[in-house]
């Protein structure tokens, strides 16, 4: 058995698989420089040896190349239809592994449909059929490795303000509130898990201060991180509120 504890999983098998038992899922998302990779990091380390969990990351510290992509996407070197079909391809890399078929639950840096549904929403150089296409290739993912889809009864949401919750503190509430009732059989949905920062001035020093030089150059001033944070906001209170009034 290969462990989960390496940040890349290292055994691809080229088989489908169908799995006898429902996994869970944890998605956690949110705009820029609100620190899901520092949250993950910490619950990885907690969980080290724990063949139960598998994460599942961000193309950026997925895939080597993964910066190199993201300024060719900026550069104008290849569309944002190839970029996105990239990211996909990175989550399916992971997903086609003896780690991710032994994993219980399955923590993820962002979910894969964020792709078209924030990253592609205010694109308007695709075509319908790029879109479709997309589309379709996340159904596929969705059902072949039977991932969650917005919109399932089965989907809890749950948003933390960073200002208020750091890392530690979210880390520790999904560690010992999701996590381990999971584990114990105590909690059955799976989580979608939106970061926010409610000071666009601090998450635009958070931003600066990692030093992406190709974020740095789209996102000069503290205002136009608004577009991608609202998309967010939008997309979260959507389902959240659907899965109120329903």
């Amino acid at each position: 058995m290969t462990s989960s504890n390496s940040l890349t999983n290292s055994y691809i098998n080229t088989e489908e698989y169908i799995y006898q038992f429902a996994k869970q899922h944890i998605f956690l998302s949110g705009g820029l420089a609100v620190g899901k990779t520092t949250v993950i990091n910490r619950i990885h380390d907690y969980f080290l040896n724990r063949d139960e969990i598998v994460f599942i990351r961000e193309y950026i510290d997925f895939d080597s190349n993964g910066m190199n992509m993201l300024e060719r996407l900026h550069g104008g070197l290849i569309s944002n239809y190839e970029f996105q079909l990239y990211v996909l391809d990175c989550y399916e890399k992971q997903l086609n592994t003896i780690d991710y078929e032994e994993a219980d639950i399955v923590l993820w840096e962002r979910h894969p449909c964020e792709a078209l549904y924030i990253f592609c929403k205010n694109d308007y150089t695709l075509t319908f059929n790029e879109r479709i296409k997309i589309e379709m290739k996340l159904d596929s993912l969705c059902e072949r490795y039977e991932i969650p889809k917005f919109g399932d009864k089965n989907i809890d949401y749950i948003d933390f303000d960073i200002i208020i919750n750091d890392s530690d503190s979210v880390s520790n509430y999904l560690v010992g509130e999701l996590i381990y009732p999971m584990l114990m059989g105590e909690y059955e949905k799976n989580v979608f898990v939106l970061l926010y920062c409610s000071n666009l001035e601090k998450q635009f020093e958070r931003l600066t201060k990692r030093g992406r030089f190709v974020e740095l150059e789209s996102y000069k001033k503290k205002e136009d991180l608004l577009i991608i944070t609202n998309d967010y906001f939008g997309f979260y209170l959507k389902y959240k509120n659907n899965l109120t009034i329903n």
